[in-house]
Protein backbone atom coordinates (compact mmCIF):
# COMPACT_ATOMS: atom_id res chain seq x y z
CA UNK A 1 0.00 0.00 0.00
CA UNK A 2 1.48 3.59 -0.81
CA UNK A 3 1.86 5.79 1.31
CA UNK A 4 0.05 9.21 1.67
CA UNK A 5 2.38 11.51 -0.41
CA UNK A 6 4.51 14.37 1.59
CA UNK A 7 5.17 16.30 -1.22
CA UNK A 8 2.89 18.28 -4.07
CA UNK A 9 4.28 18.44 -8.03
CA UNK A 10 3.45 19.90 -10.95
CA UNK A 11 4.39 18.36 -14.32
CA UNK A 12 3.40 20.80 -17.10
CA UNK A 13 3.99 18.68 -20.07
CA UNK A 14 2.03 18.64 -23.64
CA UNK A 15 3.63 15.51 -24.93
CA UNK A 16 1.69 12.92 -23.62
CA UNK A 17 4.60 10.58 -23.99
CA UNK A 18 6.97 12.62 -22.29
CA UNK A 19 4.41 13.15 -19.38
CA UNK A 20 4.16 9.53 -19.29
CA UNK A 21 7.42 8.69 -18.52
CA UNK A 22 8.14 11.44 -16.01
CA UNK A 23 5.30 9.69 -13.75
CA UNK A 24 5.74 6.24 -14.33
CA UNK A 25 9.19 6.92 -13.24
CA UNK A 26 7.82 9.13 -10.12
CA UNK A 27 5.77 6.68 -9.21
CA UNK A 28 8.11 3.76 -9.03
CA UNK A 29 11.48 6.20 -7.26
CA UNK A 30 11.96 5.88 -3.25
CA UNK A 31 12.81 9.82 -2.64
CA UNK A 32 14.28 9.69 0.76
CA UNK A 33 12.98 13.23 1.76
CA UNK A 34 9.52 11.48 1.21
CA UNK A 35 6.68 10.34 -1.45
CA UNK A 36 5.36 12.61 -3.94
CA UNK A 37 2.23 13.16 -5.69
CA UNK A 38 2.47 14.54 -9.19
CA UNK A 39 -0.51 16.64 -10.70
CA UNK A 40 0.54 16.58 -14.31
CA UNK A 41 -0.84 19.37 -16.69
CA UNK A 42 -1.13 19.51 -20.92
CA UNK A 43 -2.61 23.06 -20.97
CA UNK A 44 0.28 25.29 -20.14
CA UNK A 45 -2.23 28.32 -19.62
CA UNK A 46 -3.84 26.07 -16.64
CA UNK A 47 -0.73 25.77 -14.91
CA UNK A 48 -0.79 29.30 -13.40
CA UNK A 49 -4.05 29.29 -11.86
CA UNK A 50 -3.43 25.77 -10.61
CA UNK A 51 -0.24 26.61 -9.20
CA UNK A 52 -2.35 29.62 -7.05
CA UNK A 53 -4.59 27.49 -5.75
CA UNK A 54 -2.91 24.80 -4.09
CA UNK A 55 0.41 24.56 -2.29
CA UNK A 56 2.99 23.27 -4.60
CA UNK A 57 6.58 22.02 -3.65
CA UNK A 58 8.25 21.89 -6.54
CA UNK A 59 7.21 23.11 -10.46
CA UNK A 60 8.59 20.89 -13.41
CA UNK A 61 8.18 22.98 -17.15
CA UNK A 62 8.70 21.76 -20.41
CA UNK A 63 10.33 25.32 -22.24
CA UNK A 64 8.10 25.17 -25.32
CA UNK A 65 4.28 24.31 -26.26
CA UNK A 66 3.98 21.50 -28.81
CA UNK A 67 0.40 22.19 -29.25
CA UNK A 68 0.90 25.94 -30.12
CA UNK A 69 4.15 26.14 -31.09
CA UNK A 70 4.67 28.42 -28.93
CA UNK A 71 8.42 28.02 -28.37
CA UNK A 72 8.30 30.30 -24.83
CA UNK A 73 5.58 28.81 -23.30
CA UNK A 74 7.77 27.55 -20.14
CA UNK A 75 9.48 31.05 -19.38
CA UNK A 76 6.55 32.70 -19.63
CA UNK A 77 5.26 30.45 -16.65
CA UNK A 78 8.31 30.87 -15.00
CA UNK A 79 8.26 34.79 -15.49
CA UNK A 80 4.61 35.09 -14.10
CA UNK A 81 5.25 32.45 -11.39
CA UNK A 82 7.75 34.43 -9.75
CA UNK A 83 5.43 37.54 -9.87
CA UNK A 84 2.80 35.80 -8.07
CA UNK A 85 4.15 32.75 -6.04
CA UNK A 86 7.01 30.48 -5.35
CA UNK A 87 8.34 26.78 -5.50
CA UNK A 88 11.54 26.28 -6.99
CA UNK A 89 11.74 24.88 -10.62
CA UNK A 90 13.18 22.60 -13.26
CA UNK A 91 13.20 23.21 -17.35
CA UNK A 92 13.14 19.71 -18.37
CA UNK A 93 13.56 19.86 -21.70
CA UNK A 94 14.73 19.20 -25.43
CA UNK A 95 15.86 22.74 -25.61
CA UNK A 96 18.36 22.49 -22.63
CA UNK A 97 20.51 25.68 -24.28
CA UNK A 98 17.52 27.96 -24.70
CA UNK A 99 17.01 28.57 -21.15
CA UNK A 100 20.54 27.95 -19.85
CA UNK A 101 20.43 31.76 -18.91
CA UNK A 102 17.95 31.41 -16.22
CA UNK A 103 19.70 28.62 -14.71
CA UNK A 104 19.89 29.41 -10.66
CA UNK A 105 20.09 27.65 -7.35
CA UNK A 106 16.26 27.60 -7.47
CA UNK A 107 15.58 27.15 -11.61
CA UNK A 108 17.84 24.23 -12.48
CA UNK A 109 17.96 22.75 -16.26
CA UNK A 110 17.90 19.08 -17.14
CA UNK A 111 17.92 18.11 -21.09
CA UNK A 112 15.79 15.12 -22.18
CA UNK A 113 18.13 13.20 -23.93
CA UNK A 114 19.26 9.50 -22.82
CA UNK A 115 19.59 9.38 -19.45
CA UNK A 116 17.18 12.71 -18.40
CA UNK A 117 15.06 11.23 -16.24
CA UNK A 118 17.72 10.00 -14.04
CA UNK A 119 19.45 13.29 -14.06
CA UNK A 120 15.85 14.78 -13.27
CA UNK A 121 15.54 12.62 -9.89
CA UNK A 122 19.03 13.75 -8.78
CA UNK A 123 18.43 17.17 -9.74
CA UNK A 124 15.01 17.31 -7.53
CA UNK A 125 17.42 15.04 -4.53
CA UNK A 126 19.69 18.27 -4.62
CA UNK A 127 16.99 20.46 -4.50
CA UNK A 128 15.56 18.87 -1.07
CA UNK A 129 19.37 18.31 0.04
CA UNK A 130 19.52 22.23 0.24
CA UNK A 131 16.07 21.83 2.18
CA UNK A 132 14.66 24.72 0.16
CA UNK A 133 10.68 22.89 -0.33
CA UNK A 134 11.08 21.99 3.16
CA UNK A 135 12.24 25.56 4.50
CA UNK A 136 9.21 27.62 2.25
CA UNK A 137 6.68 24.45 3.26
CA UNK A 138 7.59 25.00 7.26
CA UNK A 139 7.33 28.96 6.71
CA UNK A 140 4.16 28.77 4.96
CA UNK A 141 2.45 26.53 7.34
CA UNK A 142 3.45 28.77 10.57
CA UNK A 143 2.25 31.44 9.07
CA UNK A 144 -1.12 29.25 8.22
CA UNK A 145 -1.14 28.29 11.97
CA UNK A 146 -0.30 31.87 13.56
CA UNK A 147 -2.75 33.36 11.24
CA UNK A 148 -5.46 30.89 12.07
CA UNK A 149 -4.66 30.86 16.38
CA UNK A 150 -4.82 35.25 15.92
CA UNK A 151 -8.69 34.67 14.31
CA UNK A 152 -9.69 31.91 15.96
CA UNK A 153 -8.51 33.08 19.76
CA UNK A 154 -7.83 36.83 19.67
CA UNK A 155 -10.19 37.62 16.95
CA UNK A 156 -13.21 35.67 18.12
CA UNK A 157 -12.87 35.61 21.59
CA UNK A 158 -12.47 39.45 21.69
CA UNK A 159 -15.02 40.44 19.16
CA UNK A 160 -17.04 42.76 21.06
CA UNK A 161 -14.28 44.67 21.30
CA UNK A 162 -13.05 44.94 18.14
CA UNK A 163 -16.26 44.62 16.12
CA UNK A 164 -16.25 48.62 15.68
CA UNK A 165 -12.51 47.99 14.02
CA UNK A 166 -12.94 44.93 11.96
CA UNK A 167 -14.05 46.84 8.67
CA UNK A 168 -11.30 49.89 9.37
CA UNK A 169 -7.79 49.73 7.81
CA UNK A 170 -6.64 49.66 11.52
CA UNK A 171 -7.79 46.06 11.90
CA UNK A 172 -5.47 45.01 8.98
CA UNK A 173 -2.55 47.39 10.52
CA UNK A 174 -3.29 45.53 13.94
CA UNK A 175 -3.08 41.61 12.22
CA UNK A 176 0.00 42.46 10.54
CA UNK A 177 1.98 43.80 13.07
CA UNK A 178 0.70 40.88 15.61
CA UNK A 179 1.71 38.23 13.26
CA UNK A 180 5.19 39.96 12.44
CA UNK A 181 6.04 39.71 16.30
CA UNK A 182 4.40 35.90 16.37
CA UNK A 183 6.07 34.90 13.07
CA UNK A 184 9.65 36.02 14.04
CA UNK A 185 9.19 34.78 17.65
CA UNK A 186 6.88 32.21 18.76
CA UNK A 187 7.84 28.45 16.80
CA UNK A 188 11.03 29.51 15.53
CA UNK A 189 13.15 26.53 17.13
CA UNK A 190 10.32 23.91 16.74
CA UNK A 191 10.93 24.68 12.49
CA UNK A 192 14.54 24.86 13.32
CA UNK A 193 14.08 21.36 15.00
CA UNK A 194 11.89 20.11 12.53
CA UNK A 195 14.28 21.17 9.21
CA UNK A 196 17.14 20.33 10.82
CA UNK A 197 16.66 17.15 13.02
CA UNK A 198 19.29 15.66 15.38
CA UNK A 199 21.67 18.69 14.61
CA UNK A 200 23.94 19.72 17.44
CA UNK A 201 23.31 23.52 16.72
CA UNK A 202 23.43 25.68 19.55
CA UNK A 203 19.18 26.84 20.97
CA UNK A 204 19.66 30.65 22.79
CA UNK A 205 17.34 30.02 25.51
CA UNK A 206 14.38 32.10 25.75
CA UNK A 207 15.74 35.36 27.18
CA UNK A 208 18.50 35.31 24.25
CA UNK A 209 18.91 36.01 20.91
CA UNK A 210 20.44 34.43 18.22
CA UNK A 211 23.21 36.28 16.42
CA UNK A 212 21.16 35.91 13.09
CA UNK A 213 17.63 37.43 14.98
CA UNK A 214 20.49 40.69 15.50
CA UNK A 215 20.20 41.61 12.02
CA UNK A 216 17.61 42.56 9.11
CA UNK A 217 19.13 41.36 5.72
CA UNK A 218 18.34 42.42 3.13
CA UNK A 219 17.92 45.49 4.57
CA UNK A 220 13.82 47.18 3.95
CA UNK A 221 14.35 50.14 1.85
CA UNK A 222 17.47 51.90 0.03
CA UNK A 223 17.43 55.01 2.25
CA UNK A 224 20.44 55.18 5.04
CA UNK A 225 18.85 54.46 8.92
CA UNK A 226 20.16 53.80 12.24
CA UNK A 227 22.35 50.43 12.40
CA UNK A 228 23.25 49.95 9.33
CA UNK A 229 25.90 48.17 8.55
CA UNK A 230 27.76 50.08 5.36
CA UNK A 231 30.77 49.28 3.13
CA UNK A 232 32.96 52.31 2.83
CA UNK A 233 35.90 52.12 0.61
CA UNK A 234 37.41 48.49 2.20
CA UNK A 235 36.15 49.12 5.75
CA UNK A 236 32.65 48.41 7.64
CA UNK A 237 30.82 51.22 9.50
CA UNK A 238 27.66 51.35 11.44
CA UNK A 239 25.47 54.34 11.32
CA UNK A 240 24.63 56.15 14.54
CA UNK A 241 23.18 59.05 13.91
CA UNK A 242 19.03 59.04 14.32
CA UNK A 243 17.32 57.65 11.70
CA UNK A 244 14.68 60.32 11.89
CA UNK A 245 17.05 62.91 10.24
CA UNK A 246 17.91 60.65 7.30
CA UNK A 247 14.62 60.31 5.85
CA UNK A 248 14.54 61.45 2.20
CA UNK A 249 12.37 63.75 1.73
CA UNK A 250 11.87 64.43 -2.04
CA UNK A 251 15.29 65.20 -2.96
CA UNK A 252 16.77 66.75 0.71
CA UNK A 253 16.89 65.36 4.43
CA UNK A 254 17.67 67.15 7.41
CA UNK A 255 21.51 66.88 7.49
CA UNK A 256 24.16 66.95 4.79
CA UNK A 257 26.18 64.59 6.18
CA UNK A 258 25.30 61.07 8.67
CA UNK A 259 27.41 60.30 11.54
CA UNK A 260 29.40 56.37 11.54
CA UNK A 261 31.60 54.35 13.66
CA UNK A 262 33.90 52.03 12.44
CA UNK A 263 33.49 48.36 12.80
CA UNK A 264 36.39 46.68 13.18
CA UNK A 265 37.18 42.63 13.11
CA UNK A 266 37.00 41.16 16.80
CA UNK A 267 39.79 39.26 15.98
CA UNK A 268 42.15 42.16 15.52
CA UNK A 269 41.01 43.10 19.46
CA UNK A 270 43.75 41.77 22.13
CA UNK A 271 41.19 39.54 24.13
CA UNK A 272 40.43 37.62 21.12
CA UNK A 273 44.28 36.92 20.53
CA UNK A 274 45.44 36.59 23.95
CA UNK A 275 42.01 34.01 24.41
CA UNK A 276 43.00 32.44 21.24
CA UNK A 277 46.47 32.12 22.12
CA UNK A 278 45.14 30.31 25.71
CA UNK A 279 42.35 28.59 25.40
CA UNK A 280 42.90 27.13 28.58
CA UNK A 281 42.46 30.26 30.62
CA UNK A 282 39.49 31.04 32.13
CA UNK A 283 40.63 34.66 32.90
CA UNK A 284 41.28 34.75 28.75
CA UNK A 285 37.63 33.78 28.38
CA UNK A 286 36.31 36.02 30.64
CA UNK A 287 37.83 39.09 29.21
CA UNK A 288 36.63 38.36 25.91
CA UNK A 289 33.35 37.52 26.67
CA UNK A 290 33.32 40.95 29.19
CA UNK A 291 34.24 42.37 25.61
CA UNK A 292 31.39 40.76 23.38
CA UNK A 293 28.92 42.01 26.27
CA UNK A 294 29.59 45.10 25.73
CA UNK A 295 30.96 45.38 29.36
CA UNK A 296 34.86 45.61 28.73
CA UNK A 297 37.25 45.37 31.44
CA UNK A 298 38.27 49.05 32.48
CA UNK A 299 41.84 48.17 32.28
CA UNK A 300 41.25 47.70 28.42
CA UNK A 301 39.68 51.46 28.31
CA UNK A 302 35.78 53.04 28.87
CA UNK A 303 33.24 50.06 28.50
CA UNK A 304 30.49 52.28 26.50
CA UNK A 305 33.68 53.44 24.24
CA UNK A 306 32.77 49.74 21.82
CA UNK A 307 29.48 47.57 20.91
CA UNK A 308 29.53 44.04 19.69
CA UNK A 309 28.40 42.81 16.68
CA UNK A 310 28.14 38.98 15.98
CA UNK A 311 28.86 36.60 13.27
CA UNK A 312 26.00 36.27 10.78
CA UNK A 313 26.45 35.32 6.78
CA UNK A 314 29.06 37.65 5.41
CA UNK A 315 29.10 39.91 8.42
CA UNK A 316 32.20 39.07 10.16
CA UNK A 317 32.16 39.38 14.05
CA UNK A 318 33.07 42.90 14.85
CA UNK A 319 33.72 45.87 17.52
CA UNK A 320 31.97 49.31 17.20
CA UNK A 321 34.48 51.75 17.60
CA UNK A 322 32.61 55.21 18.78
CA UNK A 323 36.13 56.92 19.02
CA UNK A 324 36.78 55.86 15.34
CA UNK A 325 34.07 58.38 13.67
CA UNK A 326 33.68 59.77 10.27
CA UNK A 327 31.23 62.26 8.84
CA UNK A 328 29.83 60.39 5.63
CA UNK A 329 27.96 62.74 2.47
CA UNK A 330 24.38 61.35 2.52
CA UNK A 331 24.91 60.82 -1.67
CA UNK A 332 28.14 58.42 -0.53
CA UNK A 333 26.06 56.52 2.35
CA UNK A 334 23.32 56.00 -0.28
CA UNK A 335 25.37 54.84 -2.72
CA UNK A 336 27.74 52.64 -0.09
CA UNK A 337 27.00 48.33 0.01
CA UNK A 338 24.76 47.95 2.50
CA UNK A 339 25.14 44.48 4.64
CA UNK A 340 22.70 44.49 6.87
CA UNK A 341 20.69 46.36 9.51
CA UNK A 342 20.62 45.98 13.09
CA UNK A 343 17.32 45.14 14.15
CA UNK A 344 15.63 46.76 16.73
CA UNK A 345 15.77 47.16 19.76
CA UNK A 346 19.57 46.04 19.18
CA UNK A 347 20.04 49.14 16.93
CA UNK A 348 18.24 52.02 19.41
CA UNK A 349 20.76 50.13 22.25
CA UNK A 350 23.50 51.31 20.03
CA UNK A 351 22.60 54.75 19.67
CA UNK A 352 21.93 55.12 23.30
CA UNK A 353 25.05 53.42 24.04
CA UNK A 354 26.87 55.70 21.56
CA UNK A 355 25.15 58.87 23.37
CA UNK A 356 25.77 57.73 27.01
CA UNK A 357 29.26 57.55 25.95
CA UNK A 358 29.60 60.89 24.17
CA UNK A 359 27.61 62.34 27.03
CA UNK A 360 29.58 61.14 30.13
CA UNK A 361 30.72 63.15 32.66
CA UNK A 362 34.10 63.01 34.84
CA UNK A 363 33.84 63.92 38.52
CA UNK A 364 36.32 64.19 41.39
CA UNK A 365 36.40 61.12 43.37
CA UNK A 366 34.44 61.69 46.56
CA UNK A 367 36.64 61.27 49.96
CA UNK A 368 34.76 58.56 51.44
CA UNK A 369 37.30 58.72 54.00
CA UNK A 370 36.53 62.13 55.32
CA UNK A 371 32.73 60.65 54.60
CA UNK A 372 32.75 58.08 57.19
CA UNK A 373 34.95 60.46 59.58
CA UNK A 374 31.65 62.60 59.91
CA UNK A 375 30.03 59.71 61.18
Amino acid sequence: MRREAQWSFVLVEDNEQVKREVMEYMEGEEFAFGSVAVQPLSDFEEALPLLRQRKVDLLILDVMGHQDEDKTAGIRILEEWRATGFSPVIFYTALPESVQELESPLVRVVGKDSGGLSRLGQTIREIFALRIPQTHRALAQHFDSALREYMWGFVLENWSRLRGLIDRPDFVRLLLHRLAAQFSREGVESIVEKLYPGTSMRTPEGHMAHPTEYYIKPPIGTNPQLGDIRRLEKDLFVVVWPSCDLVLRGESCKVERALCARALPLADYPEFKEWLSERGSSGKRKALEALMKNNRQSARGQSERVHFLPSAWDIPASIVDFQDLRHVEMAELRGAECLATVASPFAESIGTRFIRYLGRLGTPDLDIEACIDAL
